[in-house]
């Protein structure tokens, strides 16, 4: 399954306010400690290790930042590469209709042309092979008439609508590893 790209991008915002968090916590904290009045050797390691401390959470809010950042433009990726997706399923069912209508049209000219040349030759062969040839050869024109004729544009039609009622999953389902052709059997 695809990543969610809303899911991705919530991720990234949600990084970077705890970042922010990160930082203004650390902000707060020296402030606290340079405020207190409290004078001394153990003061000052105190304020020493506060400052230590502050500098930490700012590395890792940082860090937050980074993560952010990295989220978003994945999100990004993820996000062109289902637009990619969705232009490559939609040129699949305008390609798949047309292509159906196509073979329509090429077996049927090919059927008549094919019918035509058997005639041919079964008129020209003697006796029994020669008539067994001819009627193969009009058998084929005539199946190449059904398909290629004024039954042409019924035939690519039907095909049409076959190809339409096959169910395309959608983008980044799982049902493309499984999708069957049935209409198309």
């Amino acid at each position: 399954m695809l990543p969610d790209v809303e899911a991705l991008r919530a991720l990234a915002q949600a990084y970077r306010a705890a970042g922010g968090t990160l930082r203004s916590e650390a902000t707060a904290l020296g402030v606290a400690v340079e405020s207190t009045p409290w004078h001394g050797l153990a003061a000052e390691a105190a304020r020493a290790a506060t400052h230590e401390v502050g500098a930490m959470t700012r590395a890792r809010a940082d860090e937050h930042d980074e993560v952010a950042a990295a989220l978003e433009s994945h999100a990004l990726e993820v996000a062109r590469t289902l637009a990619a997706i969705a232009a490559v399923r939609e040129r699949f069912l305008a390609l798949a209709a047309s292509v159906g209508a196509t073979v329509v049209d090429a077996a049927g000219a090919t059927l008549s042309t094919a019918g035509e040349l058997l005639e041919t030759v079964g008129e020209h062969v003697p006796g029994a092979l020669g008539d067994a040839v001819g009627a193969v050869g009009e058998l084929a024109g005539d199946l190449g008439g059904l398909l290629g004729g004024d039954d042409a544009e019924e035939a690519a039609a039907e095909l049409r609508e076959r190809i339409e009622r096959i169910h395309v999953p959608g983008v980044g389902d799982l049902a493309w590893l499984d999708l069957d052709l049935p209409e198309l059997a």
